[in-house]
């Protein structure tokens, strides 16, 4: 291979530092830089501004349809309000200790309480979360630009990182301190780029300071500095200083403020071994263990999902690509499935790298092919850059895009009423709340998440909602048994919010705690019009997305039930609620809704209609199941109910299995 590389292959090629290697077009560069007039540069600055209106609307919706949680905005939330009353990083809704370094390092959050201090709200944090991350695409245009000679291009790779589904889901997966790293990141490499070394400095020390392993990437760029750029100083000093960083936050900080003396998540790798020095032992003494955890089909999808967006052009620049192996490493090692199952925020480290990685290999492509005809590499370079829009608009619609759109936030009148309920509470009372209230009485010192009420003046629940870490029917005995202890009782219940008071004497719930069971809600489902025995009858369903096809990595259904009684119902029946793959295999089942326990029925009146929710009917991993819905007794093994089967005079339905069960729809997997 002749020409600007001299008699060199293309693996050597692909080694030489951009930069200094194409030295000779800097005027053009300039040239480029120079032109005020074109439109791209502001298209870019729409993109971003669109991004973060869009997903700080989304996050603050989401918010006050009470679906964020506990962990992880309640107790970040709370952990920024007490640093900005002036008690660093303070946060009690967790056993695992009352300081946020007890979990992680994140002392960026000192720097998010000042600006918490003007706006005190939950939603500081998720718009400030949106804004920080769109900006992470201005320094992925300006490397693009200076890489690939062409403003469309550049356009497009700035466009692929605010479309890479991982970046988004973490957007959208509450808040995390780790997730301004993805933006912080790229600003860090693109001064590395540049040889602009105090701007790098500035950023890496900001990005360390998202999470305490963070620091490994930054020990990489160092690596890259000290070996791809030959700055011996500035590698070696980011490098020890990285390394030093890390040790602390590891070795010191952790196990000092954690009662356990040790990183809460440890166990998330016991397959390793069950000590840090063990993992690493086990990992390079057995190597086939390790590779047999990585190759599992699911470690391998999330892989492609990180990779596939930009056509793994990230491969063609290994030197950038391997500051991934960390959190790469951190994610696909773990036992705890979300690491890599795509649903929550821990991609935000990989895809700076991703996309710088991307970049660069797009630029190897256009020298190379450069060598070959001066115009084949800004060909190449187009014809890449349309690819690799095609293929970040189909992931951003496959993962993020189409399932938002199955279950889209909506703020109802009942979170309304929540939100009254909330208001009853004084702002300095301790409160355990449950998960999905946590984030919206966090501002306090005292926190709990419910069912810890060991410090606790006030008990808010919502029944509508999560009851994590719990399950339905122990929420519903454990508040029984409260109220008929005598040290709690009911201030307020409306709607499936209940609030207690410690000491409080009225133990009786009014009655318009139960209006979330009215059976009028589901006007505008589905009639079916099946009669279970000649005392019930199912008069409609609804299900949710009505279509029954469901998307991305966790393809979940939501289903209301609207129930009649016919006549006098003499045991306290319960509706389960199944999903059944082709097989006739369950693949989930929900044995109790908060309806049928609270209001129990044999409580049930001649003609009233009662409205059952079942929140979350996951898929799993099948492509399509069945939705079926039978009557049983409430206790295991729950048998079917003598008299209580369904009938085959129902209409729109798909009729009564030989199990006992009425089939009622098809959720179908589509991408």
């Amino acid at each position: 291979m002749a020409g600007r590389f001299g008699h060199v292959g293309w693996r050597q090629a692909r080694g030489v530092d951009d930069e200094a290697a194409e030295a000779p077009e800097q005027a053009a560069v300039e040239q480029v830089e120079e032109q005020a007039e074109s439109i791209v540069p502001r298209l870019v600055l729409g993109l971003v501004l669109l991004y973060a209106l869009v997903f700080a609307i989304l996050s603050v919706q989401q918010h006050q349809s009470f679906q964020t949680h506990a962990f992880d905005l309640g107790n970040m939330d709370q952990a920024v309000w007490n640093t900005a009353e002036g008690r660093p990083l303070e946060f009690t809704n967790w056993e695992g200790g009352t300081n946020r370094l007890a979990a992680h390092v994140e002392p960026i959050l000192l720097l998010v309480a000042q600006i918490y201090r003007f706006w005190p709200d939950p939603a500081t944090l998720l718009v400030l979360q949106s804004v920080v991350i769109s900006l992470g695409a201005l320094p992925a245009f300006w490397l693009a630009r200076r890489v690939l000679r062409s403003d469309f291009a550049a356009a497009v790779f700035a466009g692929s990182y605010l479309l890479s589904p991982a970046l988004e889901i973490a957007n959208l997966a509450d808040f995390h301190a780790v997730a301004f790293s993805s933006a912080l990141l790229l600003y860090a490499f693109y001064f590395v780029y540049r040889r602009q070394y105090w701007g790098f400095a500035v950023f890496a020390a900001l990005a360390m300071s998202t999470k305490e392993h963070v620091p490994l990437s930054v020990f990489l760029i160092g690596l890259y500095i000290l070996v791809v750029q030959r700055q011996r100083l500035v590698g070696a000093v980011t490098c020890a200083v990285a390394v030093i960083w890390a040790g602390l936050a590891f070795g010191v900080v952790i196990p000092h403020f954690n009662p356990q003396g040790v990183s809460p998540y440890l166990s998330r790798y016991d397959r390793l071994g069950s000590s840090p020095g063990q993992m690493l032992w086990n990992t390079l003494t057995n190597p086939g263990a390790t590779v047999g955890i990585l190759t599992e089909a699911t470690r391998l999808e999330y892989l492609r999902s990180i990779l596939g967006p930009t056509l793994y052009l990230g491969l063609l620049s290994p030197a950038t690509l391997v500051m991934t192996a960390p959190d790469f490493a951190i994610n696909l090692l773990s036992n705890f499935t979300e690491s890599y199952a795509g649903r929550a925020h821990y991609g935000a480290v990989l895809v700076p790298f991703v996309t710088v990685s991307a970049i660069l290999g797009a630029g190897l492509v256009r020298r190379l092919l450069t060598v070959a005809h001066p115009v084949a590499g800004q060909a190449g370079v187009a014809v890449l850059s349309v690819a690799v829009l095609a293929s970040s608009v189909l992931s951003f619609r496959e993962q993020v895009l189409v399932p938002l759109t199955d279950h889209l936030p909506s703020v109802t009148d009942h979170h309304g009423v929540v939100q009254g309920v909330l208001k009853l509470i004084p702002p300095d009372a301790a409160v355990s709340a449950g998960s999905t209230l946590n984030p919206h009485v966090s501002r306090r010192r005292q926190l709990s998440l419910y069912p810890d009420i060991t410090k606790a003046e006030y008990i808010v629940l919502d029944v509508m909602s999560s009851p994590y870490p719990i399950d339905v029917p122990s929420l519903w005995f454990r508040v029984q048994q409260l109220l008929q202890g005598g040290e709690w009782g009911v201030v307020a219940g409306k709607d499936g919010a209940l609030l207690l008071r410690r000491g409080e004497e009225e133990t009786t719930i009014p009655d318009e705690f139960y209006s979330f069971l009215d059976g009028d809600n589901c006007k505008g489902g589905v009639e079916a019009g099946t009669p279970f025995g000649p005392n019930l009858r199912l008069n409609r369903y609804r299900m949710e997305p009505a279509s029954g096809r469901v998307h991305g990595n966790d393809p979940y259904a939501k289903l209301s039930l609207c129930w009649e009684a016919t006549g006098k119902i003499d045991d306290d029946v319960i509706s389960v609620v199944e999903i059944v793959n082709d097989e006739g295999a369950t693949i989930y089942a929900d044995r109790f809704q908060p309806a049928l326990l609270w209001r129990p029925a044999s409580q049930w009146q001649y003609g009233q209609r009662i409205q059952a929710n079942v929140t979350w009917l996951p898929l799993g991993a099948a492509e399509r199941g069945e939705l079926r819905v039978s009557v049983r007794q409430r206790t295991a093994p729950y048998p079917l109910v003598s008299g209580m089967t369904p009938q085959e005079d129902g209409r729109n339905t798909l009729g009564v299995r030989s199990d006992g069960s009425l089939a009622l729809a098809t959720v179908q997997r589509e991408k």
